[in-house]
């Protein structure tokens, strides 16, 4: 498990881009969301076809590397959390399963990443430096357009 933390001098533009799962993954540039679980057929769907969304979970292509285009599809769970949330994502090969969690404390950002990785992927890179660049170079440059001042920690 590793941690990261990014300090921010605003937080009212934290829960939007925090709780809306479109906006997340689509800023860490690693994940697509591509179907929701429908519960009313208890299976994903377009989104466009589910009559009964649940909006906290979905199906996922998780982009390892853009260089190589290499991927691989999973779900993402989210759980709320009072001082946060949980990304909770696992593929379906089972080779990647587990939390990246983002808390909220006082003017900070906290980025908990407790993934398991069974096999070696990424493009040649650790998965610990690919949890970094997600947050230095997505995320972080995100929250940098919003003009919020963010000091890597």
């Amino acid at each position: 498990m590793s941690s990261y933390s990014l300090i921010l001098n605003k937080q009212a533009e934290l829960k939007q881009f925090l709780f809306n799962p479109f906006l997340f993954s689509g800023i860490t540039g690693h994940l697509l969301i591509s179907k929701i679980f429908d519960q009313s057929i208890k299976s994903y769907v377009n989104l466009s076809q589910a009559k009964e969304p649940d909006l906290s979970k979905y199906q996922v292509f998780i982009v390892y590397d853009h260089e190589t285009a290499e991927f691989n599809r999973g779900i993402m769970i989210i759980y709320p959390k009072f001082s946060g949330i949980i990304y909770h994502i696992e593929t379906f090969d089972n080779t990647l399963n587990g939390d990246f969690e983002i808390l909220v404390q006082d003017k900070k950002l906290l980025f908990i990443d407790n993934i398991k990785v069974k096999k070696s992927i990424f493009g040649g890179r650790s998965y610990s430096e690919l949890t970094k660049h997600i947050i230095n170079d997505h995320i972080k440059t995100f929250l940098l357009s919003l003009g919020l001042d963010v000091i890597a920690d």
